[in-house]
């Protein structure tokens, strides 16, 4: 196999033995489907287990597929390229998550030179294009990276690489670290954090989780990560801080935006037509562990109060043939799975398709507050819908404020999610009474 990856065999097949598991499910992103085959036929002949891969791709760690390994048999779930989100006590088999963090191998244009650590040009090459861009004595830098690059970014940026061994993990899983090593390295800067981003280590984001920082108190964000969709995340999460990405594999510092003002069109359009439909679907993702039936619950009685029909849905995956083949007479939909579906592909659906905290907010008494004061200012919905025009980014936070559309138990810290508004409604479920056999279908789906 091309180590690109750490790809942890050896501790994954003390994982197998340690459940004296027979049967092995093995899931991956589709990126590494390439690979697949190597890794069960290597991991069976380490393990002395029989290994089957799951077909379906897994786009997050919220696609973490315990339930359908399960049904098929599997006594424990690999779970590939992803960090672990879901308790375990939520979890329907042991679940080992393998992140694949990348090796020196993976960055072939930038060759070291004699003698020093395979992955000093990337973090020289870094240093550089940070320096060029921030003079270091006025700066005050927030660095956002992802699973795969979050240990090897901080141990390198501290110039302790090389005293380090790879399986060390406390560097990026250790609290109230992580800053200490960007002081170290970039110590003449103004201020450089890896900000908190709770259940993650401090710095990671996913694409649907991104902190939200005081633009009274740092000059930009740094996203070190492969393409757009983690860095998009913290430009939804920052209205007000301009954020740059630095993809390693590329070696460029690239300053990224988004058109603002045609998100806040385009989101209050769909809005706006969903608030005419008197016949609403909520469907929720059966992909895992996407959808929640706390949120799926919370939305369905906010839209019956609002007097709005309702049919719940589960599918294996939300897609305009998927929804029209099941339900067409609905009128609007209310997706609870990935909030960045509805956001990036949401036009796609001939009928109008919203993340739950739109939902809350389009069929709401009062416009849904956004759930971080950074959210106001500059994207203030030019409509007046609202909605803020800013989408929270908080999916999956734990411990800072958030709202009743997260997964996150810090949801009944935000005002949202005390009360309703006490009116009459009517309305009909294809799941029964409200909130109950969404859980079910979502599991018997997957």
């Amino acid at each position: 196999m091309e180590l690109r990856y750490r790809l942890e065999l050896a501790e994954t097949t003390e994982f197998i033995k340690k459940h004296n598991a027979h049967l092995v499910a093995l899931q991956f992103p589709e990126g590494l489907f390439q690979i697949a085959c190597e890794v069960s036929d290597t991991l069976e002949r380490m393990s002395g287990a029989e290994c089957f891969i799951l077909g379906d791709v897994a786009y997050g760690a919220c696609c973490v597929a315990d339930e359908y390994a399960r049904s098929l048999g599997a006594d424990v779930l690999i779970h590939y390229a992803h960090r672990g989100l879901v308790e375990e006590r939520r979890l329907a088999l042991p679940v080992h998550y393998v992140i694949c963090e990348f090796t020196e191998t993976a960055f072939p244009h930038l060759p070291p030179m004699s003698g020093e650590s395979p992955l000093a040009p990337l973090y020289r090459h870094l240093d550089a294009a940070l320096r060029a861009h921030f003079p270091p004595a006025t700066s005050r830098l927030a660095l956002l990276t992802t699973a795969q690059h979050s240990r090897m970014l901080k141990v390198g940026l501290s110039g302790a690489f090389d005293a380090l061994p790879w399986g060390d993990r406390r560097v990026a899983d250790g609290p109230g670290r992580v800053d200490e090593y960007a002081a170290r390295a970039l110590g003449d800067y103004r201020a450089v954090c890896f900000p908190a981003n709770a259940p993650l280590p401090d710095g990671e984001i996913l694409g649907c989780t991104a902190p939200t920082l005081d633009p009274a108190q740092w000059d930009a964000i740094v996203c070190v990560v492969d393409g757009r969709f983690h860095t998009e995340a913290a430009i939804l999460a920052n209205p007000s801080i301009p954020v740059y990405r630095y993809e390693p594999h590329v070696g460029a510092l690239t300053r990224e935006t988004i058109d603002r003002a045609a998100l806040a069109a385009t989101r209050c359009e769909q809005m706006a037509r969903a608030r005419r439909a008197r016949r609403v679907g909520l469907v929720a993702s059966a992909m895992g562990k996407q959808a929640s039936p706390a949120v799926m619950k919370h939305v369905e009685e906010h839209l019956r109060a609002a007097g709005r029909e309702v049919s719940l849905l589960a599918v294996p995956e939300i897609t305009p043939a998927a929804l029209e083949r099941a339900l067409p007479d609905v009128e609007a939909w209310v997706e609870v799975g990935c909030p960045r579906l509805a956001l990036d592909w949401g036009t796609d659906f001939p009928k109008p398709v919203l993340t739950p905290y739109e939902a809350l907010a389009a069929f709401g008494t009062e416009p849904l507050a956004p759930a971080a004061p950074a959210a106001q200012g500059d994207a203030s919905c030019p409509a007046g819908c609202g909605c803020g025009a800013v989408q929270p980014m908080d999916q999956w936070a734990r411990g800072r404020p958030s709202g009743p559309w997260t997964h996150g138990p810090a949801a009944a810290l935000h005002p949202a999610a005390s009360g309703l508004p006490q009116q009459e409604a009517s309305g009909s479920s294809t799941a029964g009474q409200p909130g109950q056999g969404i859980e079910a279908a979502l599991v018997s789906l997957q």
